[in-house]
């Protein structure tokens, strides 16, 4: 029985029954802080959650541009080849512009067929 009644035994006793004793005296204080630092908490969230909004929308914000100046420069880009095509066609149609309309040039007032 000796064995059990040590140092270490009677410590963790004695810590707990401390413990018991202090925590209503102690409890309420620390619930009373605890609220402040909770609600402190919860702003820098809603901080956080609020500036991460912002930074998201000047992304999406970005890629729309970016979109925008892609779909304009494609658009230039195959005006200006359908350009140079009618170009070629001028050259080779004698002067009249000739465009392929489903499988066929209609150049001046007749129809003539692509030759497969």
């Amino acid at each position: 029985m000796a064995r059990f009644i040590n140092g270490q035994v009677l410590t963790a006793l004695a810590a707990g029954m401390v413990g018991g004793l202090l925590a209503p005296l102690v409890w309420p204080a620390a619930s009373r802080a605890a609220r402040p630092a909770a609600k402190g908490a919860i702003k820098a969230g809603f901080a956080a959650y609020e500036r991460g909004r912002e930074i998201a929308a000047e992304w999406a914000e970005t890629a729309s541009d970016l979109i925008a100046e892609v779909e304009a420069e494609r658009e230039a880009e195959r005006r200006a080849a359908l350009a140079a095509t009618r170009g070629g066609d001028e050259q080779r149609h004698g002067g009249e512009a000739a465009m392929p309309m489903n499988g066929s040039f209609r150049s001046g007032g007749g129809e003539r067929k692509l030759d497969a």
